[in-house]
């Protein structure tokens, strides 16, 4: 079963969804007789390689039933995650859920659109290319505690997905239908956190450095790393880095004085043949909360395929409100 946020209790959900799906005469209907998924839940994966597949992208919408909605963001190098976000639904979900319903009827009933078709095979599992993202659509129906989905390759982030979809004649529907829901969701002008990066992966994130810096910094040599590493992890080895390939990007602004401050590489973007702009964001207490006095130096150190020169730091930095807690 997919873990998809629970907003509202399922029972108190399924009761509402079954009253309103009532019959003309009285009562509610049978949940046999429920489109599949009309209670319950969807989920549209797309993981698209960068930079040739040295890393990849991984975009997560999910979709209840109730209207809710969610969209969570990795960006992924050497296997390691160098920055995740998240964004959900503001304001009332009512007319989500009645898009969810919408299109729940055109995954079961539409000719044009439905999965549910001889010549769409679930259990494939294709190879896509390293031009193609590799999408998943499941959908969850909680009637019958059930989860069908289906994989196919499509170019494009979920942003921008692609018509051309593959490797079967039937694959455009999934592609289709991830569209539409990405449409009734966050909407069709959705931009990625990440959008434009080059893949790059966590080496260290924390909140205090003892290393001294209070600027970020581009570290493109061996010598280099091992004298910062010495300062901010004495004692330890610095991991392993291949400097004919790669960059190392320190981020970090010097002290802060309230705990909860924290500071995250968010994307690393070549400028076209010659260097590259880094994104950082710094993450800090909401207005309305009342955080700790704390000395610290929040830190984020990340490995990303070797940046040309010039590189520079988008400023202003970024900031972003956090919730209490």
């Amino acid at each position: 079963m997919m873990r998809l946020p629970r907003h509202l209790p399922r029972t108190l959900a399924l009761g509402a969804a079954l009253a309103v799906t009532a019959c003309e005469s009285s009562g509610p209907v049978d949940p046999g007789t429920l489109r599949f998924g009309q209670i319950g839940s969807m989920q549209l994966t797309v993981v698209t390689p960068l930079a040739l597949g040295l890393g990849e992208t991984q975009q997560i919408l999910s979709w209840d039933s109730d209207g809710f909605w969610s969209v969570e963001e990795e960006v992924r190098y050497r296997g390691l995650v160098g920055d995740a976000t998240g964004r959900s639904i503001e304001g009332s979900p009512d007319p989500l859920a009645n898009a969810y319903a919408q299109w729940i009827t055109d995954v079961n009933d539409n000719p044009g659109l439905t999965l549910f078709v001889d010549d769409l095979d679930p259990e494939l599992d294709p190879d896509c290319l390293v031009t193609q993202s590799r999408i998943t659509l499941a959908i969850h129906d909680d009637t019958k505690n059930e989860t069908r989905s289906w994989t196919r390759c499509v170019p494009g982030f979920l942003q921008d997905l692609g018509f051309n979809a593959g490797p079967d004649p039937s694959a455009p529907r999934v592609a289709n239908l991830a569209r539409l829901a990405r449409d009734y969701t966050v909407g069709q002008d959705f931009r990625s956190s990440h959008e434009a990066t080059q893949p790059f992966g966590t080496l260290d994130k924390g909140d205090d450095t003892p290393s001294g810096l209070t600027s970020p910094t581009i570290i493109q040599t061996a010598s280099h790393f091992e004298g910062f590493w010495a300062l901010h992890a004495p004692g330890t080895e610095p991991p392993p880095v291949d400097f004919e390939a790669e960059t190392v990007i320190v981020a970090a602004q010097g002290e802060r004085r309230e705990a909860g401050d924290s500071l995250s590489v968010r994307a690393v973007r070549p400028t076209g043949i010659q260097g590259a702009v880094i994104t950082l964001v710094e993450r800090v207490p909401g207005d309305f909360c009342s955080p700790a006095e704390l000395t610290h130096v929040p830190y984020h150190v990340v490995v990303t395929p070797r940046l040309p020169d010039p590189v520079s730091f988008q400023s202003p930095i970024l900031v972003e409100l956090v919730d209490c807690g």
